[in-house]
């Protein structure tokens, strides 16, 4: 009986994991199957994104980077929400921003978050993102864009720049004047 007992059981264990792993393979499929950033401007449904910035100074001096993690959920920053029905009105910065050649990194370094942004639908969570700034060395500063670390580029501030509230727009102006120096 007790061998029985032991046979039902472990095929019972056995079912429930095949059917959880095919379970787990279509979630993951559904996600893969989400719109771009690029797909909900050419469709039109602006109106059911949201635009998350969380921002701290780049000036803050910390004892080690922030990881994403750390800084969306415990760091030191500020948090502002944009509505779909703002974002409509600089719906050409979305269109660019969804089409930018990126120029991937080949030194991968680390993150240190200051500023991050990230566009989410309520269906299909979120569907874009930009991380600021990682070092390749003293001088050259890179971004993380769907988690992808890449060069730089002008049209992720310019975003940040017409969405972040006056007083921490002026101080991104101030850090990006001094970067460049």
């Amino acid at each position: 009986m007790n061998r029985s007992k032991a046979l039902k059981v472990t095929i019972v264990l056995l079912l429930a994991l095949v059917i959880l792993i095919i379970c787990g393979r279509a979630i993951m499929r559904f996600r893969n199957n989400a719109p771009t950033l690029y797909e909900i401007i050419q469709n039109g449904n602006v109106s059911d994104l949201t635009l998350t910035i969380y921002y701290t100074s780049p000036f803050l001096d910390t004892r080690m980077p922030f990881s994403l993690d750390w800084f969306t959920y415990r760091g030191y920053r500020e948090k502002v929400v944009i509505s779909g029905d703002k974002l409509k009105e600089h719906i050409d910065i979305l269109y660019q921003i969804s089409t930018v050649d990126l120029i991937p990194v080949e030194n991968k370094t680390f993150l240190d978050a200051r500023m991050y942004y990230v566009f989410e639908t309520e269906n299909d969570g979120k569907i874009f993102s930009v991380a600021m700034w990682g070092l390749i060395d003293s001088e050259d500063y890179t971004m993380f864009v769907n988690g992808v670390q890449v060069m730089v580029d002008d049209i992720f501030y310019e975003v940040l720049m017409l969405f972040l509230p006056e007083h921490a727009a002026g101080v991104l102006t101030e850090y990006l004047r001094l970067l460049r120096l």
